[in-house]
């Protein structure tokens, strides 16, 4: 049981390491804040303010919400280990093992540190010069583009697309919005 417990405490470090540097605790705030004043129903008069709101919101708690869950399950572990049952050694290592696996998948969020990364982007794709072959190629690449960004879990608007006279596209604009979009 003393390997599981060493290897829980690193986690929990780690753990509080990152909670430091993404800030977790401020941003829960702003959170809190902002939740505070979508309560109030005087907000909703005006509703492009609201929605900015709502989605400040829900960008926050994409970011706080796991970070959480992740802390207050490591410490749920901690309290069942302290109860010293030898029979649940198993379990505890695959619930340990799990947790560094998602620690280890939400430790990217720590990458994003410049200035613009949890901003939303625009991308903007163009064939320039090369004939149907470079727009067909723009094609593919904005193809490429609007599935990755889907797979991600971010929403694309094509703001603009000028299509070719023979295949492919001379050029197009996609607004990608997201979690960390401008960073990824």
């Amino acid at each position: 049981m003393q390997p599981l417990l060493k290897r829980l405490d690193v986690l929990r470090k780690s753990i509080a390491a990152a909670y430091e540097r993404l800030a977790i605790d401020s941003k829960a705030e702003q959170a809190k804040h902002i939740e505070e004043e979508l309560a109030a129903p005087e907000i909703w008069n005006n509703p492009v303010y609201a929605q900015e709101k709502s989605k400040q919101l829900a960008a926050l708690m994409a970011i706080v919400d796991p970070w959480r869950t992740l802390r207050a399950q490591v410490e749920d572990i901690d309290e069942l280990m302290a109860l010293g049952d030898e029979s649940l050694v198993s379990e505890f290592e695959g619930q340990i093992a799990a947790l560094e696996a998602e620690f280890l998948d939400r430790k990217k969020d720590l990458l994003f540190n410049g200035e613009y990364d949890d901003h939303n982007a625009i991308l903007r794709l163009s064939a320039g010069v090369g004939g149907t072959d470079a727009q067909d190629w723009t094609e593919m690449l904005e193809r490429m583009y609007l599935r990755w960004a889907e797979k991600s879990g971010m929403s694309t608007t094509i703001v603009e697309r000028s299509t070719a006279d023979e295949a492919g596209i001379k050029s197009s604009v996609i607004e990608v919005t997201g979690p960390f979009a401008y960073g990824k």
